[in-house]
């Protein structure tokens, strides 16, 4: 069994979220601090482990993308654009 297919092997397809879409999920063992997981679980509002490290990486995610957002436009302007705005 090579690298891919032990990936693929640990891919599995469950119901998920309130619409109950299919959505493939990968089972993984994490070594983390139980106190970070209990604050982070406190500060989301998460039922599980498994939402908060959703939720943790989803908002991960979304701050790279505003992160390259601003520096794809900040760059868009000249320092002279701005002077009689």
């Amino acid at each position: 069994m090579g690298p891919l297919s032990a990936y693929v092997s640990a891919l599995s397809v469950v119901p998920s979220g309130p619409g109950l879409s299919s959505v493939a999920k990968v089972q993984m063992s994490l070594r983390v601090d139980a106190g970070l997981v209990r604050r982070a679980q406190k500060a989301l509002g998460a039922r599980t482990k498994t939402e908060v490290v959703e939720r943790s990486l989803a908002a991960i995610v979304e701050i790279d993308k505003h992160r390259r957002l601003i520096r794809r436009f900040s760059r868009a302007g000249r320092p002279h654009d701005f002077r009689h705005s």
